[in-house]
C-alpha cells in the first residue's frame, strides 16, 4: 500500500515539473563584452662596452663576458710589436744532393752566419733517407761553432744533440725541432749531421743548390777514409731556419692589417717604433660565440708578439615577454616585461616601439621612471642608460594603440540547428593571426578557433548544434600582430522551430521512469536498512543472553577423553570427567548408529533446565552447559572458537601426553568469542576518555549497586531488571565501556576455578 502512495505522489510531482518546463519563455543573457589577451616577444637591444689590456699575445682575442655579441666598434692601441719567429729561407732550390754512406763514418756540415743575437727553434733540411738494413742506427743533429781558418766545424757544441729526423724514400722537407732553443750570438756557426756509425748501406740524401745559390755559405763534409774535411763555398745545402731575433716593427713596415670578418683593416703606425693603432666605428660584426677573434698578417714570414690595450662596444638583441589586451570598443593595452642583467659594467637598453603606440610609461619597481628615461616619440625608441639600470629591478612598460578597423563579410544573420554558421574577414594587412569567438544567448563560449592571416580573405565556418540555446549569438573576431591589433563583432540569432520532438517525449517517459524506479528502489532501500539495523541490534542482545546464560565451559581432548581446561561461571561445581565421559559414550553411539565418524561433528542434550552442548573439531572438543538454548550467533562463535583452538593449540592435542599446563592461555579466547567478560565481576576505573551520557548513566548505575551491596565490583546481570525488556542503549553502552576499560574484571581467582 506504501509503494502505491509513493508512485501516485511522484507521478504529481513529474506531472507538475512537466507543465513549468514548456511554458519556460527563454530569454538571453545580458552581454558584458569580450577580451582577449594575447603573449608575444618583444626584441630590445642592449649595448655594452669592454676595455682591457693583453700581453705577449701573437693574436688579438677578446673574451666576451656571453656569447653571440655584435660587434659595433673596436679601437686597439699596440704598445709594443716585435717578431716572435721567423721562417728565413737560406735555400729552398735543389741542383743535386750529398749522401751519407754506412761504414763510411762521412758527416755532412752548414755553415750558418748569425748576423745578430738569435734564437734558433728549429731548422728544416730538404731531403729522404733510403734504409736497406732492417735496423737502422741513428744520424744525429747538432749545432756547433765554425773554425774560419780552417773552414769547418770546430767541435764546440751548442745544442743537445738529437736524432736526424728524415722521411723514407720521398724528397721533402724535414723539420728537426731542438729540444730547447739555441741561444746563438752573432758570429759563423755550423749545422752537422754526423753520420758516423751507420749500418752498412744505409744512405741519407741532403739536397744542395752548386748552380745559383741564393747564398754564398760554405758546406762542408768529412771522410774517414781519407780523414780529411772537404770544403766548397757557394755550395749550399737547402735549409730553412725558424728563428728570433730582438726586433720591433712599424706596422707599415710589414703591411700589418686586422682581419674582421671578410674585411681587413690597416694599422696606422704609432709615434714609436714597435707601436700602432687600429680604430674602426659602424662595425657590425657577430661573433658568433664567446670570443672576439680578430686575424693580425703582415707580407713577411714572421709571426708577431703584441702587447696592446682595447676597448669596444657590443650590441646584443634579446627578446622580453609580453602581452595585449584587446577589448571591444576600448583601445589596445600592451606591457611589456623585460628582464635585464648586466653584463659589463657599462650596459644599456634601447627598445624601438611600434609607431602606433602613445601613452607610453615606463614602471621600476612599480614606480614611474618614464622621466628618468629617454623616451624618443620623433624616433619611437626607449633608451634605459647605465647610470638608470641596477641589479635586481622589476621592469615594466605599458602603452596603448588604437583599435585597428577591419571588415567583416556576412552572407545571412538568422541560423536553425545542423547549419553551418559562416562569413570571411579582411584582415588590414596580411599579416598577424585571427581569433574567433562564439558565445551563446547565456554568455558562455561555443566556438573558438584562430587562424593566421595568409591572404586577403580569411574564411570562418562552425556548425550549429541539433540542440543548441536559442538567441542572440554573438562573434568576436580579434586581428592581432605584433605592433597592432583591432576587434569586430557580429550578432546571429539561432532559432528552433516549435515542435515537440519525439525525443523529448521518449525523454519525459524515461524521466518518469527513472523517478518511479528509484523511488521503488529507495523504499526497498530503506526496507533492507531497517532489517539490517534490526539485525544488529538483535546480535548485540544476543551477546548479553548468551553470555548470560553461559553456567559451564569444558575442553577436553576427544581421543582420550582427559579434560584439559575448564571454566565455571554459575551454579554448581559438576564433574568434568563425568561429563565429558558421558558425551564420549553419546558420541560413540551416534558413530555405531549411523557409521559417520567425521572430523566436525555436534550434540545437544537437554535435561531438567539445562541444556548441554558437545562440539567435535578435529582433535578438541568444546562441552557447554547453558540455562537456555543458545542463538545461532553464539554457535557461529563456538564454530569460529574451535578453529582458533585448532590454529593454536592443534599440534598439543595431537602429541597429548596429559600435560595440562600448556592450556593456561584458553581463557582469552573465551573472551573473544564467548563475551565470557560479561559474566565476570567487574569493577569501575576512571579514565580519561570521552564517555556519551547513556555510558555515564550506566556507570552511575553500577556505583550505586557497589555502593548498596558494600563490594568493589558489581555483575553486568544486575544493571537491567530481568522483568522488563532488555533495552538495546543499555547494551551497547555496558559493551562500550568495557572496550575503553573502565569496566574491567577484578583481579580475583574465583571466577576461573580449576580442578585439584
Amino acid at each position: 500500500m506504501k509503494i502505491k502512495s509513493y508512485i501516485f505522489i511522484i507521478s504529481i510531482i513529474v506531472g507538475f515539473i512537466f507543465g513549468i518546463v514548456i511554458s519556460i519563455d527563454f530569454s538571453h543573457a545580458q552581454e558584458n563584452g569580450e577580451s582577449l589577451i594575447i603573449s608575444s616577444n618583444f626584441q630590445m637591444i642592449e649595448f655594452s662596452e669592454d676595455h682591457g689590456t693583453i700581453e705577449n699575445s701573437t693574436s688579438v682575442n677578446i673574451d666576451l663576458l656571453s656569447p653571440n655579441w655584435i660587434l659595433t666598434e673596436i679601437e686597439l692601441n699596440f704598445t709594443s710589436i716585435r717578431m716572435n719567429s721567423e721562417i728565413k729561407i737560406i735555400e729552398e732550390e735543389a741542383s743535386g744532393f750529398e749522401t751519407l754512406r754506412g761504414n763510411s763514418n762521412e758527416i755532412l756540415g752548414m755553415q750558418i752566419n748569425i748576423t745578430e743575437p738569435t734564437i734558433i727553434y728549429s731548422i728544416d733540411i730538404f731531403g729522404y733517407k733510403a734504409i736497406k738494413t732492417t735496423t737502422p742506427t741513428p744520424v744525429y743533429v747538432r749545432i756547433e761553432g765554425w773554425d774560419s781558418i780552417d773552414r769547418r766545424p770546430n767541435g764546440v757544441t751548442y745544442s743537445v744533440p738529437f736524432i736526424l729526423n728524415m722521411t723514407e724514400g720521398t724528397p721533402q722537407w724535414n723539420k728537426q725541432t731542438f729540444q730547447f732553443p739555441v741561444y746563438l750570438s752573432s758570429g759563423l756557426y755550423c749545422l752537422v749531421l754526423d753520420g758516423t756509425g751507420i749500418s752498412w748501406n744505409d744512405k741519407y740524401y741532403w739536397y744542395i743548390n752548386n748552380d745559383n745559390p741564393r747564398s754564398q755559405l760554405s758546406m762542408c763534409w768529412y771522410d774517414d777514409n781519407l780523414g780529411e774535411w772537404h770544403n766548397r763555398t757557394g755550395d749550399v745545402f737547402l735549409h730553412k731556419i725558424k728563428q728570433r731575433v730582438n726586433r720591433s716593427y712599424f706596422p707599415s713596415k710589414i703591411n700589418m692589417t686586422a682581419e674582421i670578418g671578410s674585411n681587413s683593416y690597416t694599422i696606422i703606425d704609432g709615434i714609436e717604433l714597435g707601436s700602432g693603432k687600429l680604430s674602426i666605428e659602424s662595425l657590425d660584426f657577430y661573433t658568433g660565440g664567446s670570443m672576439i677573434n680578430i686575424f693580425i698578417k703582415n707580407n713577411s714570414s714572421i709571426t708577431l708578439e703584441l702587447n696592446f690595450n682595447y676597448h669596444v662596444s657590443l650590441k646584443h638583441m634579446i627578446f622580453s615577454e609580453g602581452s595585449v589586451l584587446l577589448r571591444e570598443n576600448l583601445e589596445n593595452e600592451w606591457t611589456v616585461n623585460p628582464e635585464f642583467i648586466r653584463v659589463y659594467s657599462n650596459y644599456s637598453i634601447k627598445f624601438y616601439y611600434p609607431k602606433s603606440w602613445y601613452n607610453i610609461t615606463i614602471y621600476r619597481n612599480g614606480l614611474d621612471v618614464t622621466n628618468d628615461v629617454d623616451l624618443n616619440n620623433t624616433d619611437n625608441f626607449i633608451f634605459i642608460s647605465n647610470n638608470t639600470l641596477k641589479e635586481g629591478e622589476i621592469w615594466l612598460i605599458s602603452a596603448y594603440s588604437p583599435n585597428i578597423d577591419f571588415t567583416l563579410n556576412i552572407g545571412k544573420t538568422g541560423y536553425e540547428p545542423l547549419q553551418n554558421l559562416k562569413f570571411s574577414v579582411n584582415a588590414p594587412v596580411i599579416q598577424g593571426k585571427i581569433t574567433y569567438i562564439l558565445m551563446d544567448s547565456l554568455g558562455f563560449e561555443e566556438f573558438k578557433e584562430t587562424k593566421q592571416v595568409t591572404s586577403q580573405e580569411t574564411l570562418f565556418c562552425c556548425n550549429i548544434s541539433a540542440k543548441p540555446v536559442t538567441g542572440i549569438y554573438k562573434a568576436y573576431l580579434f586581428w592581432y600582430n605584433n605592433t597592432d591589433g583591432g576587434v569586430k563583432t557580429q550578432e546571429f540569432l539561432i532559432s528552433v522551430p516549435f515542435t515537440i520532438p519525439l525525443e523529448m517525449v521518449l525523454d519525459i517517459i524515461l524521466l518518469v521512469t527513472i523517478i518511479l524506479g528509484g523511488s521503488i528502489s529507495g523504499y526497498v532501500l530503506v526496507k533492507r536498512k531497517r532489517r539490517i539495523n534490526a539485525e544488529r541490534q538483535q546480535k548485540i542482545i544476543n551477546k548479553f543472553i548468551d553470555a548470560l546464560n553461559l553456567h559451564y565451559f569444558i575442553l577436553s581432548d576427544k581421543n582420550s577423553g582427559l579434560t584439559v581446561y575448564e571454566q565455571f561461571f554459575t551454579g554448581k561445581y559438576v564433574d568434568s570427567s563425568l561429563i565429558s565421559g558421558f558425551l564420549q559414550a553419546v558420541r560413540a553411539f551416534g558413530i555405531e548408529l549411523t557409521h559417520a565418524n567425521i572430523e566436525t561433528q555436534s550434540v545437544k542434550l537437554e535435561y531438567q533446565n539445562s541444556k548441554i552442548l558437545m562440539s567435535d573439531y578435529k582433535d578438541s572438543r568444546i562441552i557447554l552447559i547453558m540455562e537456555e538454548n543458545p542463538s545461532q550467533d553464539f554457535i557461529d562463535s563456538i564454530n569460529a572458537l574451535s578453529f582458533d583452538l585448532e590454529e593454536k593449540f592443534g599440534h598439543l592435542f595431537e602429541d597429548f601426553d596429559g600435560d595440562i599446563t600448556q592450556f593456561c592461555e584458553i581463557k582469552g579466547l573465551l573472551d573473544l568469542h564467548l563475551h565470557t567478560s560479561l559474566i565476570y565481576p567487574l569493577k569501575v576505573i576512571t579514565q580519561n576518555k570521552k564517555i556519551t551520557s547513556d555510558e555515564q548513566i550506566i556507570i552511575n548505575r553500577a556505583l550505586k549497586i557497589m555502593k548498596e551491596k558494600n563490594t568493589d565490583h558489581f555483575f553486568v546481570s544486575s544493571l537491567y531488571d530481568k522483568q522488563k525488556e532488555f533495552q538495546l542503549n543499555d547494551a551497547e553502552a555496558i559493551l562500550n565501556l568495557i572496550e575503553k576499560r573502565i569496566f574491567q574484571p577484578i583481579n580475583k581467582d574465583f571466577n576461573l576455578i580449576k580442578k585439584n
